[in-house]
């Protein structure tokens, strides 16, 4: 499973389904320059490898495994529509789920 491309698909699947909507200008906070996050991606990364390597064989700490491939791709195609499941009013999709 290429990890890569299926992040590549959830994002085009939730651009077409944002695209059955009226459209709209984004608010001005969300727009951001691939300088500026760039470098506030890069302290973020430099940060997150400060981590016990959970993925990796030869470490049995605590016996963790980093997520499936298939649950990045769906966690990350569910974060950008960002359901509230936790409330009554999540939407049909986690209402569905309840049941």
């Amino acid at each position: 499973m290429d990890l890569r491309d299926w992040l590549g698909r959830a994002v085009s699947a939730i651009e077409d389904w944002e695209a059955g909507f009226a459209p709209f200008d984004r608010h001005p906070s969300l727009r951001i320059s691939d300088e500026r996050f760039a470098a506030a991606f890069g302290t973020f990364a430099s940060r997150l490898r400060d981590n016990y390597p959970y993925f990796h064989p030869s470490y049995a700490g605590q016996m963790l495994k980093p997520p499936h491939p298939a649950a990045v791709a769906g966690y990350l195609a569910a974060m950008l529509i960002n359901p509230n499941n936790h409330a009554l009013d999540g939407g049909p999709a986690t209402s569905a789920m309840e049941k």
